[in-house]
């Protein structure tokens, strides 16, 4: 098991962006999108290894492919639908009353 591991602090370097150790930990535990980095302890260290990295990252671009647009696109998407229809309503001419 210890062929192939990868100190979890080390690990960061194989990610996009460098995530920081209290984010690769919360993967460890509670995941991202409930996927799961597959970790172990030895001691007080947490370790990973590449393979796990590999799978970890190819099931989130597979989820992504998949999965339901976020909350974030979602309330952005209504609010450009909001805006759209108080800029038609405010260029509406109004009628004079006669």
């Amino acid at each position: 098991m210890l062929e192939g591991s990868i100190p979890l602090h080390a690990a960061a370097d194989l990610f996009p962006g460098k995530p920081a150790l209290p984010t690769l930990r919360r993967w460890t535990k509670t995941g991202l999108n409930g996927i799961v980095l597959s970790s172990f302890k030895i001691g007080k260290f947490r370790y990973t290894t590449h393979e796990a990295v590999d799978k970890f990252l190819t099931q989130l671009l597979e989820s992504q492919n998949q999965s339901e647009p976020s909350f974030r696109a979602i309330t952005t998407r209504i609010k450009k639908m909001h805006e759209d229809l108080e800029r038609a309503y405010s260029n509406k001419p109004t009628r004079k009353p006669s």
